[in-house]
């Protein structure tokens, strides 16, 4: 019985998230502007066909009642284009919208069931089949994906109102019940399956694009420091060409000495520290782990002196660090560089640059201080 009721409740009460909600929404909207126009187009073969072939008796009432049904599926298609138009327009596919949107989709819903009753009245008049009512029906169940909770009342109820209509109101016993029965029973199933599938389906979609984002960081962050990495550089160099741009090339001091006395714990400590000091200065997007402890900084500015005196920050920022296990101040030292450049070459020239600065004043100095242009 506990897994009877689970396997009910996975059919007929789904969870979805905000996500797979927002997602169902677009596909509603699409999938409703897209069956109003193809309807409506249609209906106006159709009424010229008619017309074309009853040139004669045009005021009769059946063609009184094809200008009608025309005439009002004309009007909701209108109406949906209209609606799905605005949502679209005004970006509002959100999941605080999303109660807003069920409605609208609804109300379409039982305007297009109501139209599909009343075009085939006239047929089931006539002793015809009433098409028209189970094709809207089979739109309803396949293209507008509602929670079960919605889709079995619309699709039953609409079943019972149309065959009270038909059978209280306009000819009575000429439809199989039996056969009425389980035609509303399987349209209400269809549209329980195609709400499960789509969810399952956006899941997985969902799932996939959180497995692609990780393997893009992975793939692009140093996991670590949580900075991006060289790989990620290559990728971003397009964004910094033909801009003024300013670039830096730093290590921190004396670290091969840290990690020789003090362990690599402390070291990855120190370089965790100091990467987030430059993102702390500089935001995470033009920051990089170069490689072992060497970190690049990259800004989109043509303020050399403001970048200069951003870098003078780090080792301030460093030295109101406390290091576990460290009991001495920690520093970086930086080359860095200004330029303009339109080649990813001259990119990578710019570093070397840089990197030649750095190590040129280092050996200039011993007390591990910034070094500057």
């Amino acid at each position: 019985m506990s897994s009877f009721m689970k396997k009910l409740n996975y059919w007929l009460c789904p969870k979805t998230d905000s996500k797979i909600n927002v997602k169902i929404d677009k596909t509603n909207i699409n999938s409703v502007r897209y069956v109003t126009l193809l309807v409506c187009v249609m209906e106006v073969i159709s009424l010229i066909i008619f017309t074309l072939t009853n040139l004669t008796r045009l005021n009769s009432p059946d063609v009184l009642r094809v200008y009608f049904s025309v005439g009002l599926c004309l009007f909701f298609g209108f109406l949906t284009c209209i609606m799905t138009w605005r949502i679209r327009k005004l970006n509002c596919i959100t999941e605080a919208n999303h109660n807003r949107i069920v409605l609208v989709l609804f109300i379409f819903a039982i305007s297009f069931q109501l139209w599909g009753m009343m075009a085939s009245v006239n047929n089931y008049i006539k002793g015809e089949q009433i098409i028209t009512f189970y094709t809207v029906e089979l739109c309803v169940a396949t293209f507008v994906k509602f929670r079960p909770v919605i889709s079995i009342p619309l699709i039953l109820l609409s079943y019972l109102v149309f065959f009270v209509w038909l059978d209280f109101f306009v000819i009575k016993g000429m439809i199989n019940v039996y056969n009425y029965i389980m035609l509303a029973l399987l349209t209400a199933a269809g549209a329980i399956i195609n709400y499960r599938l789509t969810v399952n389906d956006i899941e997985r979609q969902n799932r996939i694009e959180v497995l692609n984002s990780s393997l893009e960081r992975i793939a692009t962050h140093d996991m670590m420091t949580r900075l991006k990495n060289r790989y990620a550089l290559n990728t971003d160099i397009a964004k910094y060409l033909d801009c003024p741009v300013c670039v830096a090339l730093g290590d921190i001091d004396r670290f091969k000495q840290i990690n020789d006395t003090f362990g690599h714990d402390t070291g990855d400590v120190i370089l965790k520290n100091v990467a987030d000091t430059l993102v702390e200065i500089f935001g995470d997007e033009g920051v990089y782990r170069y490689g072992g402890d060497e970190f690049l900084v990259v800004k989109l500015t043509s303020d050399y002196e403001q970048f200069k005196a951003d870098i003078e920050k780090v080792n301030t920022r460093l030295s109101a660090k406390a290091i576990e296990n460290y009991g001495k101040k920690v520093g970086c030292s930086f080359g860095y560089v200004k330029s303009n450049v339109s080649v990813p070459v001259d990119f990578l020239v710019l570093i070397t640059k840089a990197d030649k600065r750095l190590y040129e004043k280092k050996h200039k100095s011993k007390t591990g201080a910034l070094y500057e242009n």
